[in-house]
């Protein structure tokens, strides 16, 4: 039978142009459809040849021209190497089709997780069908179509119910990548009839065994040979499914043993389930329970009873005559080659129909399995940093203690070791489905630090024991990882000894607010408990002590003390919130440590605030002349000098017959006198005094004095004018004071004495117009204001501003106090801080 094969060009769109000249062609077409075509011929010859150019395979056996099953290729390197005419060049092809789905990546949608797409119980048909239909909504594979669907395939064949699977791939995964899992389990196999992209059953080759159609190869062939192999014979397989927890171990029933126990492993992209590994794990079993035979018959075409395409193709069963005679086989491999005197040669590559189909099926789609590299001949996928950001995974939770065990270490100190568990995280930060490959756990507090990492949501950690521990977790996914969990507290167990039971009987003792020796209100808080004397195990134990935790307004728990005793006192600010717990530790012989109870129940107190009113000042002492009443206070209150908190005495006035009290003169902050001016010769009016904490309550009043108000007397007074070498007075009150007033006044009557000064004549001071409160006293001096709150003090030890009496600020050997201090620069040292637009900055001097 006449038998010739040629080369024809075509565009990309299919359109046939014309038949291309060679000097030689060679076609390879593995049972699958990943051919590929290598021919020769010159410029001269064929023309010019630019890059990329599709060309068919076609035969003929003696009539018309007809293109052979994946025979359509892509060849993307031109022959500008040639640096003659006539001078011959080889030109390499793939196939078309395969080329093509090396360039179909599958993109994201809105069912995308982890950065994956998933199938779950699909046919191949139905995963491919996925791939094309969406390339093609982009504009992929104009001119390509396909004829088999999720349900039949390309032969109407329905896919098998127990092919179908649940499978992941990752985002930019190509149709190649994707088509060459599914071959290499066994799920399809593929072939192109020009730019027809098929898929079918896997072994639905036509069975050429018996019949009107019979083949049989070996008779008349040039060669004929057969290989044997044990290499890939194994009994165990280790497989390895890339999203389950666990791998899966499983026995080749079968398999040759003469050996004893020969392992293999097998990885499986995107798979989870355990059934689904079993199943794609069967071909590669079959394939390594028996050693691997390769046989192959080469011929000539011409004159040949049985040609490809005419009476087979890959992937049919025909009959060869072999070593051990007539064989029913399967045609894996194909390859015709044309040489220059026009003489072909078929060779095809064959072997038992259920032996090594792993190995077949992979070869497929050898040639068109990786998305390259545009313009490289690099292997790896491409890659993009395009697509939707993927959110968070959202932060663990229920992290609980399940274990918590102590022992002693080599070194005897006592060592912890602490089991934690959490629910899994299954959820992003949008509440999208997220899967975790990870977790980690950590000591958080002011140096946070890693423990360990695990997959799964439990961990063992060694702590230190007897110290309190924040153990949080978080979770990472393809996206990134989570935000840290609520912190765990745990309390890793001692060895040794038992843990004491918690205090009991916590209780107020003593709550009582008091002032400060410079006026500032505070509270005194004592809290008592009952003696620990026995462990959780209810057997006597040994106590080193007892430490307090105070919580203050709500805030986070702080040890405040350490104690041997039985009670704690403390200094509180009045009416702020605290609660107070108690633990219990246990001794631990030489070792300076002891395990710690657990805390008390919390005992919540509000600190008290001062609520006794201030004692009454002594009874005022009133003198009268000139108009005015001179109201003086000895110091006392209540009989005794004033107690901290106590901030001064005002004086009150009122006139006979009314209860209108009104204030007057200046605040004494201790023993002095108040001038009541203003008032009518010959009235009469009541003055009393008033004691004024620093919180602000008042005394009840003193005793009352009444006074009227007395004039001018006595026969010293001529014309409006008093002379005399000395006057001892208590208060001067003028409205006019003239240089002449002598450089010093004498204190021989009072302790001490208030100047209040009007109009002053100009002086070599230059003090104009000046109104100001003067105190003078044995230990200090102070100047105010009239009728202000605030003070200038001084005395030997200090400078004191003080509010209401009460010291807000003070110096002493040269340091400052004061509660709040603002500035706009500060020198401390050698840097000053200031400030720079809305921060601060420190700089060197």
């Amino acid at each position: 039978m006449v038998f010739d094969i040629r080369l024809r060009l075509y565009t990309p769109a299919g359109d046939k142009q014309r038949v291309l000249k060679t000097t030689s062609i060679g076609f390879n077409d593995p049972d699958g459809g990943s051919s590929s075509i290598r021919f020769t011929t010159s410029e001269r010859v064929a023309g010019y040849l630019p890059a990329p150019f599709v060309v068919a395979l076609e035969y003929s056996t003696g009539g018309g021209w007809a293109e052979a099953r994946n025979g359509r290729f892509i060849v993307t390197e031109d022959a500008g190497d040639a640096d003659e005419e006539s001078k011959a060049v080889t030109f390499t092809g793939v196939n078309l089709i395969g080329w093509l789905l090396g360039r179909n990546l599958l993109h994201w949608t809105v069912s995308a997780k982890n950065g994956q797409r998933r199938w779950d119980d699909r046919s191949a048909g139905y995963i491919m069908n996925t791939f094309l239909v969406e390339a093609k909504n982009r504009g992929w594979g104009p001119y390509v179509s396909y004829d088999f669907t999720g349900s039949v395939d390309s032969n109407g064949a329905a896919w098998p119910a127990a092919d179908k699977i649940d499978v992941e791939h990752r985002l930019l995964t190509s149709a190649s990548k994707a088509l060459d899992a599914l071959v290499g389990a066994g799920l399809c196999e593929w072939w192109t009839q020009g730019l027809e992209f098929c898929m079918g059953v896997p072994g639905t080759g036509v069975d050429r065994t018996s019949g009107a159609g019979v083949v049989r190869l070996g008779p008349r062939t040039k060669s004929s040979k057969v290989r044997t192999s044990f290499d890939e014979v194994f009994t165990h397989l280790t497989v390895v499914p890339e999203k389950a927890r666990y791998w899966l171990y499983l026995t080749n029933a079968g398999a040759d043993t003469s050996f004893g126990r020969l392992e293999a492993s097998q990885s499986q992209d995107g798979v989870e389930k355990h059934s689904v590994a079993t199943r794609l794990a069967q071909p590669a079993l079959k394939a390594g329970r028996v050693k691997q035979r390769e046989a192959s018959i080469t011929y000539d075409a011409e004159g040949a009873t049985y040609l490809p395409w005419v009476h087979y193709r890959a992937g049919d069963i025909i009959k060869a005559r072999l070593k051990g005679g007539w064989e029913n086989v399967r045609v894996v491999d194909l390859t015709l080659a044309k040489n220059g005197d026009g003489e072909i040669t078929v060779s095809v590559a064959l072997e038992n129909r259920f032996k090594k189909l792993e190995a077949k099926l992979a070869k497929r789609t050898s040639n068109a399995s990786v998305a390259r590299a545009v313009g490289g001949a690099s292997a790896s996928p491409i890659s993009s940093t395009g697509g939707p950001a993927m959110p968070r995974p959202a932060a663990p939770g229920g992290l609980t203690t399940v274990e918590n065990v102590g022992w002693v270490g080599e070194d005897g100190l006592p060592r912890a070791r602490a089991v934690v568990e959490w629910l899994p995280v299954t959820t992003a930060e949008d509440g999208s489905s997220v899967d975790i490959d990870q977790y980690e756990v950590w000591l958080s507090g002011t140096n946070p630090k890693r423990l360990t990492a695990t997959e799964g949501v439990r961990a063992e950690l060694e702590l230190t024991a007897g110290i309190l521990a924040s153990v949080t977790v978080r979770a990472h996914s393809s996206s990134g990882w989570s935000e840290q969990s609520a912190p765990l507290i745990i309390t890793p167990e001692m060895p040794y000894p038992p843990e004491p039971k918690p205090p009991t009987g916590l209780a107020i003792a003593e709550n009582v607010g008091y002032f400060e020796a410079r006026g500032r209100s505070r509270s005194r808080v004592r809290i008592v408990w009952d003696a620990v004397t026995e462990g959780v195990d209810d057997q006597p134990i040994t106590l080193g002590g007892y430490d307090v935790w105070v919580a203050v307004n709500g805030g986070v728990p702080f040890q405040a003390l350490a104690t041997k005793g039985l009670e704690a006192t403390f200094d509180l600010d009045p009416l702020v919130p605290v609660e107070f717990t108690v633990r219990a530790q246990a001794a631990v012989g030489l070792l300076a440590i002891g395990l710690w109870s657990q805390p008390s129940a919390a005992l919540p107190v509000v600190p008290a605030q001062v609520v006794s009113a201030p004692e009454a000042p002594s009874d005022p002492v009133i003198t009268t002349a000139l108009g005015i009443a001179v109201a003086v206070w000895d110091g006392l209150v209540g009989g005794h000098a004033p107690v901290p908190g106590f901030a001064y005495v005002q004086a009150e006035f009122a006139r006979e017959g009314t209860e209108d009290w009104a204030q007057f003169g200046p605040q004494l902050s201790q023993a002095g006198s108040v001038t009541l001016t203003g008032e009518q010769v010959g009235s009469t009016v009541r003055i009393r005094f008033r004691s004024v904490d620093t919180l602000g309550a008042l005394s009840d009043p003193s005793l009352e004095a009444s006074v009227v108000i007395g004039g001018v007397t006595g026969p010293d007074i001529e014309a409006g004018t008093i002379t005399g070498n000395h006057i001892e007075v208590g208060t001067i009150g003028v409205t006019h004071l003239e240089p002449s007033v002598g450089a010093s006044i004498d204190l021989t009557v009072n302790d001490s004495f208030v100047i209040i000064a009007g109009a002053v004549d100009e002086t070599a001071s230059a003090l104009d117009d000046m109104q100001s409160v003067y105190r003078f006293t044995a230990t200090e001096a102070v100047i105010s204001a009239k009728d202000s709150t605030f003070e200038l003090a001084m005395d030997n030890d200090s400078i004191e501003i003080r509010e209401g009496g009460v010291p807000v600020s003070w110096w002493n050997s040269g340091q400052m106090f004061v509660d709040s201090l603002v500035g706009n620069t500060v020198v401390l040292g050698n840097h000053q801080l200031e400030k720079y637009g809305t921060g601060t900055v420190m700089r060197a001097l």
